[in-house]
């Protein structure tokens, strides 16, 4: 929207003039006000918005115990296998000394 001269030899200036800039820039804008209303329109009300706040916040809930499992469940896998590989290599130790 600039009406100054650059000086750099490029015309940086797609418009007539700067009221033509600032005419679709303004309906640029609109539209995208338009599509954001669309998607989350002004009328909610307290309550609905509440709602669905507090479904947000009971899924976020959800998601974090559900991540907490999977990390004791993580742990216990490991548990495991850390125990098996001594058991086995205790196993091991029996045979060979059993053999001496």
């Amino acid at each position: 929207m600039s009406t100054k001269h650059t000086g750099l030899g490029i015309d940086r200036d797609n418009y007539d003039s700067a009221t033509n800039a600032f005419s679709n820039y303004m309906n640029i804008l609109a539209d995208f006000i338009n599509r954001v209303n669309s998607l989350y329109p002004e009328d909610l009300d307290n309550e609905e918005l509440n709602s669905l706040l507090t479904t947000i916040k009971n899924q976020g809930d959800e998601i974090d115990t559900l991540r907490k499992k999977i990390d004791l469940l993580e742990l216990s896998k490991v548990n495991k296998e850390k125990a098996v590989t001594k058991t086995t290599k205790e196993k091991k130790t029996k045979k060979v000394a059993k053999k001496e």
